[in-house]
């Protein structure tokens, strides 16, 4: 029930009415953008329903998809990928990053079910397979990168900077070293009298990898 969302629109040239065409967010902004002579500057993921709310099309979509996640005890996070059509909803369950042969699947008839009390997967597997189709045009997700990932990946580059630096091994850098090639030698000594912790002239590995930031200055 929480995806099927009312929507009400009113202006110059759309009469009064209903219709049972399917759209999705992402069509209100070029909808509005036509209506008003607006080109974007821009290309856009949603289509203009204009010619619904004019009376000269039934309709923009043969589907519409939604996603939301949820918690499944056991298996972590999961994802539900939800494919619209004016009769059936098929919703694809799958642990984000995960197989195809982890995915589980529910079917509803909204002409003879529309409160979704059974779910037809099982006995309607041609009608999965089709709405399976519709669902392969959508990108699929992928696990979200985790900021410990990026900071880990962040050390690691700037561990590499800290060996290219360091000519003589002796795994401290002096003023010398940290300012060889710097494209902004006029900021650099700066940079360096701020990653100086403890001021003894030299840029430790810890002071250099962490921009100064691990300890305060006295």
């Amino acid at each position: 029930q929480a995806t099927r969302i009312p929507f009400l629109m009113a202006g110059p040239g759309i009469r009064a009415g209903r219709t049972k065409a399917m759209i999705e967010s992402v069509d209100v902004y070029p909808t509005v953008c036509e209506l008003a002579g607006i080109i974007p500057t821009s290309k856009l993921d949603g289509t203009s329903f204009r010619s619904v709310l004019e009376g000269t099309s039934d309709g923009i979509r043969d589907h519409v998809i939604h996603v939301y996640p949820r918690s499944k005890s056991g298996q972590g996070n999961v994802l539900g990928r939800a494919i619209r059509t004016p009769r059936y909803r098929m919703v694809e369950w799958k642990p984000i990053g995960g197989s195809d042969s982890d995915a589980e699947y529910e079917l509803y008839d909204y002409i003879t079910d529309p409160e979704e009390t059974k779910n037809l997967a099982s006995e309607k597997e041609d009608v999965v397979q089709q709405l399976k189709k519709f669902l392969a045009r959508h990108p699929t997700p992928s696990p979200q990168i985790s900021s410990e990932t990026n900071n880990n990946n962040s050390k690691q580059d700037r561990n590499s900077m800290f060996n290219k630096r360091d000519t003589n091994r002796d795994n401290r850098l002096t003023r010398g070293e940290f300012l060889q090639g710097q494209p902004d030698p006029k900021d650099a000594p700066n940079r360096f009298t701020k990653f100086d912790v403890n001021d003894d002239g030299f840029l430790s590995r810890e002071e250099f990898v962490s921009s100064g930031k691990t300890t305060t200055k006295p």
